[in-house]
């Protein structure tokens, strides 16, 4: 077998460039030059539409070397517009502000999961189990506070990440496990025996019982609310 030369590693040298003008009172572009460089320096441009500007801009997109990542096992969904993972029933410490008193409970979170807008929107629902979801898989209320009916969470001052992607699934994460909750969003949020809303008060009691039992929520407990395909986008 015969050694071939390796290929010569030329340095890039810039040859054209974009700029994009904008007056000053206005806020989107309103044109595009193209300038030639030459011995470094940027000379005189013509006006270029905006239908080169992205026959340019593909032409490097088409050169771009393919990347790939492994993507973890509990994501399902990771397109342009939303990002939806489960995470497993866990015992976790749970949060609770109410009523100017912080409480501190040691409890079992249900499985949920979770679906965040790339717009930075995020739903919570609640699992029946810890087995990796499908399209037809039922959703059911988180029983959690500050969550509303259709599942939005109500953020307060735990601010998503700015990027939403998979490497900021943490940072979403921390926003619900490691904050306060403050108060209840859907009155149908728990299935309480002797109680057709539940407040507050009464979900704060639910937690409180849980924690000194040990016990985990049961699929009894939750409202049933619609299949996992009903939410994507």
């Amino acid at each position: 077998m015969n050694l071939h030369n390796p290929i010569s590693r030329i340095t890039p040298q810039p040859f054209t460039a974009l700029i994009f003008h904008k007056s000053e009172e206005e806020q989107t572009i309103s044109n595009v030059t193209r300038h030639p460089i030459i011995d470094g320096a940027i000379k005189h441009g013509e006006y270029v539409s905006v239908k080169e500007v992205k026959k340019l801009l593909a032409k490097i997109q088409n050169t771009q070397e393919p990347s790939a990542s492994l993507i973890p096992r509990n994501v399902i969904i990771n397109s342009e517009t939303q990002l939806i993972w489960y995470v497993k029933a866990k015992k976790r410490d749970m949060w609770v502000k109410f009523n100017g008193k912080e409480h501190k409970l040691s409890v079992i979170y249900p499985a949920l999961l979770f679906c965040c807008s790339k717009k930075r929107n995020l739903k919570i629902f609640a699992l029946a189990s810890n087995k990796r979801p499908t399209l037809s898989s039922l959703l059911y209320n988180a029983p959690l506070m500050n969550v509303s009916s259709n599942g939005d969470m109500c953020q307060g001052t735990a601010q998503l990440p700015v990027s939403i992607d998979i490497s900021t699934i943490p940072e979403i994460e921390d926003t619900i496990f490691e904050s306060n909750f403050t108060h209840v969003n859907n009155q149908k949020t728990l299935k309480i025996k002797g109680l057709d809303n539940v407040s507050s008060q009464d979900h704060l009691k639910f937690w409180q019982r849980h924690c000194e039992s040990g016990l985990a929520v049961r699929k009894s407990d939750l409202y049933y609310f619609g299949r996992l395909s009903s939410i994507i986008k």
